[in-house]
């Protein structure tokens, strides 16, 4: 038996709506990369897909916070419940890559910093407004 309450058809419909739209949208992007269209027109596209998504997962987020998350908290697991919600939450968050060689100190950095064959850092670091 699946954890939760079921949902109601029509957010499941809206769900789908939006899956399918974002679906639709990653189709045309995979085709213009195989055409190489232009990067900015590639990643306008892909843009419109990952709102696609964070609006169905919006619609899943409400949902739940209506349904399952209010019957726990009547069943008095409130603890449990909000940190899953917490977690979850902390998943979309982006993180701040920090150098991992301590090179940039900037916050707006954008570093891809790895280790070489030797061990020793490679930085990477892209977008960067600091003076490294």
């Amino acid at each position: 038996m699946p954890k939760g309450i079921p949902r109601d058809k029509s957010v499941n419909h809206a769900i789908i709506h939006r899956l399918q739209i974002a679906h639709g949208q990653l189709e045309t992007v995979i085709d213009m990369v195989k055409r190489g269209a232009y990067c900015i027109d590639v990643i306008n596209q892909s843009q419109a897909v990952q709102a696609a998504l964070k609006h169905a997962d919006s619609i899943i987020m409400q949902n739940h916070l209506e349904t399952c998350v209010a019957a726990e908290i009547k069943k008095g697991n409130t603890r449990d419940v909000v940190k899953e919600v917490i977690d979850i939450m902390n998943k979309q968050v982006t993180p701040t890559h920090k150098c991992c060689c301590k090179n940039c100190s900037c916050e707006h950095c954008t570093c891809t910093c790895s280790k070489n064959k030797k061990g020793q850092c490679t930085c990477n670091c892209k977008d960067c407004t600091c003076n490294k």
